[in-house]
């Protein structure tokens, strides 16, 4: 029996989505919507979905041409990426994250073909897009190019169209060829989230969660390659087929490997061979590795002369304030959820707001340039999450009484403090303040911060931490603390 390496482990889906109501099971070359689009690669997948690189087949070359069908928008790029939703996304997901992405440019037949899916959603839509915006910060935020419909084996699934992005910040700095990620680039990160936060914002929405997994590096303008020229910069896909493959993802060992393709993992299993089930795909895909992706993403051309730019993305979580507790409330992960999204279950009728996103935001911030988690270790329960805030903030500010008093009698956080808000002795040891907190942060990367970077980060945890939420800074404030030279980069210094 081989095993699959964590690192693959990671990066494929769960074979149990592949059911009735899940996944879509796509294989590469496979084409969708009405034959314009044709799959050459997974790029992820996330809890309703899987994203997939596409050649838009309909794309216009000097070399080729193809008639525009009349009643499909125009997308201009050569290259995309294709969300395929799970049959049974809830409603509330599937319509944030179509709605929630419609850039300014939006087309009237784009709205048309959206209103087949939630027909009270036109209104909204046309709201969007006669509303005067600001086009500050849109750059920063992925466009929803198109959308269509799809059946299959496991039902019928919405697919949106989108920019295709390289790796997120969170892949970036988990890779190991590539963390920690340069200090240059984390500031660029923070400065341009920053704009697509304020731009959101203004168009009144909510991310709702926002963290490094969800900011994606911009790649270059890659239509000018053939599909040929693609592979050979992120590389071909790597299959690993389902019926070598249990549910662990253990492959069964090859006693004979001759005829083995190297994008396989085995062609002839030395035992019986799994069955693989009509609602599955024939094989899984191994997304491109990061690091190649990366290299695209800061390898500048006469054509791409610009510093690498990161898109916001995945709108499922979003919203229009205001919503009240107990809807829908946003799964935004606890280490950058804000204390009344971590306390909603036990905070009946209240307001969730745009603040929210400034909280988690700072400490994107803090992960970014620090390459550490702002709070407790990624799998800390939420008492452990809010412990750690409440002994960070300690000394600036005190935790409001509405959310210690069920903080205390729900999460019942007996092991750090006492009734009356003291330490309990040892209890605190691995939490610490703001100030430790910034100090230790990083370790080495920490001293290729400036002092002047040091102090703006130290500004915007201030005042974009606060436990009220009407008392943080709206994200135009934290534009405006962000100085220039977070926008510029050192270009002597070479990225990896």
């Amino acid at each position: 029996m081989v095993h699959v390496d964590a690192e693959t482990f990671e990066a494929l889906e769960p074979l149990d989505h592949y059911e009735p109501g899940g996944f879509h099971p796509v294989s590469i070359g496979d084409t969708f919507h009405d034959g314009r689009y044709q799959v050459l690669h997974r790029l992820g997948h996330g809890a309703y979905s899987t994203v997939w690189l596409a050649e838009n087949l309909h794309y216009k070359t000097t070399a080729s041409t193809v008639d525009q069908p009349p009643d499909i928008p125009a997308v201009a790029a050569r290259y995309v990426a294709i969300k395929i939703f799970a049959a049974d996304t809830p409603a509330d997901k599937l319509d944030c994250c179509i709605r929630r992405s419609l850039p300014q440019a939006y087309t009237k037949g784009v709205i048309a073909a959206i209103t087949e899916i939630v027909s009270s959603l036109a209104d909204l839509v046309l709201s969007y897009v006669q509303k005067p915006m600001s086009s500050t910060g849109e750059e920063f935020v992925v466009s929803l190019l198109e959308e269509f419909k799809i059946d299959g084996p496991n039902g019928e699934h919405n697919v949106v169209v989108m920019d295709l992005v390289g790796p997120s910040t969170g892949e970036v700095m988990r890779c190991r060829e590539l963390s920690p990620l340069p200090v240059e680039i984390g500031r660029l990160a923070v400065a341009q989230c920053a704009k697509g936060l304020a731009y959101l914002h203004s168009i009144g929405l909510v991310h709702g969660d926002l963290h490094p997994g969800n900011l994606a590096f911009a790649l270059p303008n890659l239509d000018s390659l053939s599909v040929e020229e693609l592979y050979n910069c992120i590389g071909e896909p790597q299959h690993m087929r389902l019926d070598v493959l249990d549910d662990d993802y253990c492959c069964y060992e090859d006693s004979d490997d001759s005829d083995s393709s190297d994008d396989e993992v085995s062609s002839k299993p030395s035992r019986p061979t799994r069955p693989v089930s009509p609602h599955e795909p024939p094989y899984l895909i191994v997304p491109p590795s990061p690091a190649r992706l990366w290299s695209l993403c800061t390898t500048p051309t006469a054509s791409n002369p610009d510093l690498p730019r990161i898109r916001i993305l995945d709108f499922t979580e979003s919203f229009r304030p205001p919503i009240r507790t107990p809807e829908v409330i946003p799964g935004t992960p606890e280490r950058y959820a804000s204390p009344e999204l971590i306390l909603s279950d036990f905070l009946p009728h209240s307001e969730i707001t745009p603040s929210i996103d400034i909280w988690a935001f700072a400490c994107t911030a803090f992960r970014l340039l620090g390459d550490e988690n702002l709070f407790i270790m990624p799998f800390g329960t939420r008492a452990e999450v809010l412990a750690d805030m409440i002994v960070a903030r300690r000394e600036i500010e005190a935790f409001p009484e509405r959310y210690w008093k069920v903080f205390w009698e729900r999460l019942r956080p007996r092991e750090w403090f006492t009734q009356d808000g003291g330490l309990v002795e040892g209890g605190t040891r691995y939490m610490w303040s703001w100030d430790m907190k910034i100090r230790m942060m990083g370790g080495d990367k920490r001293q290729m911060l400036k002092q002047e970077d040091e102090g703006v980060l130290r500004k915007i945890m201030r005042v974009a931490l606060r436990f009220e939420p009407e008392r943080r800074a709206t994200a135009e404030e934290i534009v405006a603390m962000i100085p220039a030279s977070w926008e510029s980069m050192d270009e002597s210094k070479e990225l990896k």
